[in-house]
């Protein structure tokens, strides 16, 4: 049985896929590897399960015709541009590639899916997620000092606070 949430969970994943998917173990042995918290859902359901937030990776399993799994991809991005979407697909075509990432995925995975080749997937993906998360945080302080004339002292001012601070 999968690991279900419905709290905020960080590392939460979602997993998007047809009914007669044989990827749904590979995905949670993954999951459980990485620390992730798994949830599975249809394709009806994803893009309202996604608008939550609690998700911080989003995995989509495309079997219906490319021109609405495109639609779908896109309305993911369009709504949840913090996600971190990849896509599974038959169709591992080099248009099929270029146009799924076009829409907003940021990886692509070749059905049926195989552990190493996942495991790669969710490295990237984790990795981009740390590197997304220490460039949000604050590294330093502004401090701005503007003279609304010459000669009153900004630049000296400014200069010593600096002499000081450093």
């Amino acid at each position: 049985m999968p690991a279900s949430s419905h709290e905020t969970h960080a590392g939460a994943l979602l997993w998007a896929t047809s009914a007669s998917s044989d990827s749904r173990q590979l995905i949670e042995a993954v999951a459980r590897d990485f620390g992730l918290q798994a949830r599975f859902c249809n394709r009806s359901d994803v893009v309202d399960l996604a608008k939550t937030g609690q998700w911080e990776l989003l995995g989509v399993e495309l079997d219906a015709p490319l021109g609405e799994s495109l639609a779908l991809l896109r309305e993911l991005r369009r709504r949840c541009p913090h996600l971190t979407l990849v896509v599974a697909c038959a169709d591992s075509s080099v248009p099929t590639i270029r146009a799924v990432l076009e829409a907003g995925a940021r990886d692509f995975l070749s059905l049926p899916l195989e552990a190493p080749e996942v495991h790669k997937v969710f490295i990237k993906a984790t990795q981009a997620s740390l590197k997304r998360d220490r460039s949000n945080a604050a590294v330093g302080e502004i401090i701005t000092i503007h003279g609304v004339r010459g000669g009153l002292g900004a630049t000296t001012l400014a200069v010593n606070l600096a002499v000081r601070l450093a």
